[in-house]
């Protein structure tokens, strides 16, 4: 914003400067105000454009290429400048909360999301609680803690409810975290879980970290019903799809258990 304000007095008295020596006194003083604002005005503009830009670089680290480390590595600076009465920042943490539950860190990615105080961010408070406690669900999921993942669902359902009739898109995506959410739960208590569900998920997965959970996720259930062979192919194809992350490391332990028919 300096900057532009600085170019816009340039600009008004280097160029402009023989047009507005034509002008009234007190009109030359409003000109060179209004190019001075105009100025800071284009400033701030194109350094957020150039700001969006460079945290949809980053970002794509995390959820395009599946590279947490390296992502924590260019955004935890970021994060630290963030004011944390914000949205961003609670987005934010909940990205690094992501970044380390596909790296195995459950605890230090729960210590993140429980340090976040989403409901007193007013207007955007409901669309933050409920990123914040669709990351908790996931978090209890992979712990295998089935019971709060259990009252973390209901928190979950609720926060769908309350934006049905207010943020539709918001509801959409809510219900879709839920309905996995579901299922994910089915699994671990060893219920029947919707199994076309699962594969969609794996084929529609936008990140080999979403992939590789859902390759094992899919892969234990079938282990549960009694199919084995195809249980192996999935966790051969998790080995491969999170290799450097846990859910390779998981996938790997897990091709091993059943070649001993341990699981």
């Amino acid at each position: 914003m300096a900057l532009g304000a600085l170019a816009g007095f340039l600009a008004m008295s280097g160029a402009g400067r023989a047009w507005l020596a034509s002008q009234a006194g007190y009109i030359q003083g409003f000109l060179m105000i209004l190019a001075v604002f105009m100025g800071a005005v284009a400033g701030r503009l194109g350094s957020a454009f150039l700001a969006t830009r460079r945290i949809a670089r980053i970002t794509a680290l995390l959820y395009q290429e599946g590279q947490p480390e390296l992502f924590m590595e260019k955004f935890a600076g970021i994060l630290r400048k963030t004011p944390k009465n914000t949205a961003e920042y609670v987005d934010g943490s909940n990205k690094m909360a992501y970044a380390l539950e596909a790296l195995g860190e459950f605890d230090r990615a729960m210590e993140i999301v429980d340090g976040l105080k989403p409901e007193e961010l007013g207007l955007h408070s409901l669309s933050c609680q409920a990123l914040t406690a669709n990351q908790r669900l996931r978090l209890y999921l992979l712990k295998g803690d089935t019971v709060l993942a259990g009252e973390e669902l209901v928190r979950l359902a609720g926060f769908w409810q309350q934006a049905g009739g207010r943020a539709p898109m918001l509801a959409a995506n809510l219900k879709e975290c839920v309905y996995l959410g579901e299922n994910w739960l089915k699994v671990l208590m060893g219920q029947k879980a919707d199994e076309e569900y699962l594969r969609q998920e794996i084929a529609f997965a936008k990140n080999r970290i979403h992939k590789g959970e859902m390759l094992i996720l899919l892969g234990r259930y079938l282990r549960q019903e009694g199919r084995a062979e195809e249980a192996k192919e999935l966790f051969r194809e998790a080995c491969a799809c999170g290799e450097g992350l846990y859910a390779g490391r998981l996938a790997e332990g897990l091709l091993e258990r059943v070649h001993e028919g341990l699981v």
